[in-house]
């Protein structure tokens, strides 16, 4: 098996551009919630999760 395709725990998930998306959409979550704005902040969430994920998915083009 090569690298990518090794089984692994949550940390390897965290490890791959879609792992690094959540984590993303999960920090701009939290760093940008505010009482009474609830779908605002899923916005800020989800959006930092696609900067997240696009910018981990450019790194991993970069090591290919």
């Amino acid at each position: 098996m090569d690298e990518q395709q090794q089984p692994g725990g949550l940390l390897n998930f965290f490890q791959s551009p879609g792992g690094q998306g959540l984590l993303s959409a999960i920090a701009g979550y939290a760093a940008g919630a505010r009482r009474g704005t609830p779908v605002n902040n899923i916005g800020k969430g989800l959006l930092s999760g696609v900067t997240g994920y696009q910018n981990a998915q450019e790194e991993y083009k970069k090591t290919q």
